[in-house]
C-alpha cells in the first residue's frame, strides 16, 4: 500500500502545498468518485423512482444535495463538450472541446477531439491524448496541489469521455476496444499497458454487448479502485466514471428509457455499497451529473404531423459549392462539413485572391434559404461581433476548430450526413439535467434554482481544498 500521507504532509509544510486538513481538523475526502451519466434527465430520474432499489438513485436522491436544474451556457452540446465543461469549469470557447469530432483542415477529414498521433494506443489502434484540452482540469489541479501524489483514473465506454476527465496529468484513462473486446488505454499515460489492466482483460469476461456496458464499466471501476488502492490514505484520489443513459429501442419499436435507468440504478447501488464498505461513506465524495442534452431515437414528427424534418448537410454543402462555382468559376470552394459546420477552402480562396468576407456573406445568405435552417452565421461575426442572440453559440465556438459557416436548424429538424451516416441533433427545447453531491457528511437537500455547470468543479475543488481549474470564473455551489 502506498504511503503518500507522510510525503504529502512534508511537501505541504515545506512548499505551501495542498491543505490536507480543514481548519477544524477534518480531513478532506480520501476519494472523489465523479460520475457523469450521458443524457441523464432530471424528469426521467424522478419518474422512474418507484422502480429503483434502495441502494442506488433512491439513496443519493434522499441523502444527497440535489441540484435539479444544471444549465449549460453554450450551444450546441454533445457528450464531449459537456464533459469538458464539467471538468474545466468553462465553455468550449476557452477549453477548446467544441464537439466529439471536428474537421481537421490539415488532413481534410473529421477527427476525434482527443486524437493525437504522437501517442499510440495500448491494446488498441486508437491514438489519444488530452492535448486538445486548452485549459487545466480538476484532475490537473489535484495533481499539482498534491505534488503528483494523488491517483487519478478515468473509465468510460468511449475514448473521448475517458481521456477528457483524466486531463493532462491523469494516471490512466481506460475505454473499450470493441474490435478486440477488451479494455485499452494510450501511451500518453504510460509506455506500456499496466500489468493489472492486462490481468483484468485475461481473467474477466470480455466486453461484448452495448446493452450491458454500464455493468461492465462498474466491474472495471471496482477493480481499478481495489488494484490501485484508491482512497486508502489521507491524500485525495479521483476516479471518473462515465455511464450511458441514452434510450434504447424495445422489441415493439418503442423508445425505452425505464430499463436503462433501472440498470444504472443497480450499478450505482453496487458501486456505492462496495466503496462504502471498503473506504467509508464519510471519507468518499460522490458527484453525479448529466450532460445537458438528449438524443431521441424516434422522431414523432411524421407520426403526429409535427413540424420538422432532416437537413442533409452533404447536400447543402454541395449546393453551396455549385452556387459559389457559378459566381467565381468551377472549383472546390467548400473543403468539408461536419455536424452543423461548413468549412470553406480558405487556401483556395486566398490563392485566387478572392474576398473571403464577400464569399462568407454570400454563403450565409444561400444556406439560410435551405429548408429546415433557421439561421447561418460566420465564425468571424460570432466571435468579433457578439450579441445576446448568438452568445450561447459564441461560447460553443473555438476559432481553429469550428467551420466558417455555422448552421442553426429550425426546431424539430435534425442534421444528417449521408456520406458518413452520422446524425446530429440540435435540441433547442428546455431540458432539466441534475447534479448530485453525496457522501462525505453532506446533508440532503433539493435545490430547484438553475445553476451553471461551470460551478460543479469549483465546488469539488473547495471540498478537497485545491484550486479550481485555471479558466474557472464560477463560485462554488456551497
Amino acid at each position: 500500500m502506498r504511503n503518500k500521507y507522510i510525503t504529502a504532509t512534508i511537501l505541504a509544510l515545506m512548499s505551501g502545498g495542498t491543505n490536507i486538513f480543514a481548519e477544524d481538523g477534518t480531513p478532506a475526502p480520501r476519494l472523489v468518485v465523479n460520475i457523469t451519466i450521458d443524457q441523464l434527465r432530471t424528469d426521467f430520474l424522478e419518474t422512474f423512482e418507484p422502480f429503483y432499489g434502495t441502494d442506488g438513485f433512491k439513496k443519493i436522491l434522499r441523502g444527497g444535495r440535489l441540484y435539479k436544474n444544471i444549465q449549460y451556457p453554450f450551444s450546441p452540446i454533445d457528450r464531449a463538450s459537456a464533459i469538458a465543461a464539467i471538468n474545466t469549469s468553462t465553455t468550449p470557447n476557452l477549453n477548446g472541446i467544441t464537439a466529439e469530432q471536428w474537421f481537421d483542415r490539415s488532413c481534410s477529414m473529421s477527427v476525434s477531439c482527443v486524437n493525437d498521433v504522437s501517442y499510440g494506443g495500448l491494446l488498441t489502434m486508437e491514438s489519444a491524448s488530452a492535448q486538445n484540452v486548452m485549459t487545466s482540469t480538476l484532475s490537473d489541479e489535484l495533481k499539482v496541489a498534491t505534488k503528483g501524489h494523488a491517483f487519478i483514473y478515468s473509465i468510460a465506454e468511449r475514448k473521448e469521455t475517458a481521456v477528457i476527465p483524466a486531463g493532462h496529468c491523469g494516471d490512466g484513462a481506460f475505454w473499450v476496444n470493441k474490435q478486440e473486446n477488451c479494455w485499452c488505454t494510450s501511451t500518453y499515460y504510460s509506455k506500456k499497458a499496466p500489468k493489472w489492466l492486462e490481468t483484468y482483460n485475461l481473467s474477466n469476461t470480455p466486453y461484448k454487448k452495448s446493452s450491458c456496458v454500464n455493468e461492465q464499466i462498474t466491474d472495471f471501476a471496482l477493480n481499478c479502485i481495489s488494484l490501485n488502492s484508491l482512497g486508502k490514505d489521507d491524500n485525495t484520489d479521483i476516479l471518473f466514471i462515465t455511464y450511458n443513459a441514452a434510450p434504447s429501442i424495445d422489441k415493439d419499436g418503442n423508445e425505452n428509457c425505464k430499463d436503462t435507468y433501472i440498470q444504472i440504478d443497480r450499478d450505482l447501488g453496487r458501486l456505492i455499497n462496495n466503496i462504502q464498505s471498503s473506504i467509508g461513506l464519510d471519507k468518499v465524495l460522490f458527484v453525479i451529473n448529466g450532460t445537458g442534452y438528449y438524443n431521441s431515437l424516434i422522431s414523432a414528427n411524421k407520426k403526429y404531423r409535427l413540424p420538422g424534418g432532416t437537413v442533409y448537410i452533404n447536400r447543402t454543402a454541395n449546393l453551396l459549392n455549385m452556387y459559389l462555382g457559378a459566381i467565381y468559376g468551377s472549383d472546390k470552394y467548400v473543403e468539408g462539413y461536419l455536424n452543423n459546420n461548413i468549412y470553406l477552402n480558405t487556401k483556395l480562396i486566398d490563392r485566387k485572391r478572392l474576398n473571403i468576407n464577400e464569399i462568407t456573406d454570400l454563403s450565409k445568405t444561400f444556406v439560410r434559404q435551405c429548408q429546415g435552417i433557421a439561421n447561418a452565421y460566420s465564425i468571424e461575426s460570432i466571435i468579433s461581433r457578439p450579441s445576446s442572440e448568438t452568445e450561447d453559440i459564441r461560447r460553443g465556438c473555438y476559432l481553429s476548430r469550428c467551420g466558417d459557416i455555422i448552421i442553426e436548424t429550425a426546431p424539430g429538424w435534425d442534421i444528417v450526413n449521408e456520406d458518413t451516416q452520422q446524425q446530429y441533433s440540435q435540441y433547442r427545447g428546455y431540458l432539466l439535467t441534475p447534479a448530485i453531491f453525496y457522501g462525505y457528511n453532506i446533508r440532503g437537500e433539493k435545490i430547484d434554482n438553475p445553476v451553471s455547470v461551470e460551478a460543479i468543479s469549483p465546488t469539488i475543488a473547495k471540498i478537497i481544498r485545491i484550486r479550481a481549474p485555471n479558466a474557472c470564473k464560477s463560485a462554488p455551489l456551497f
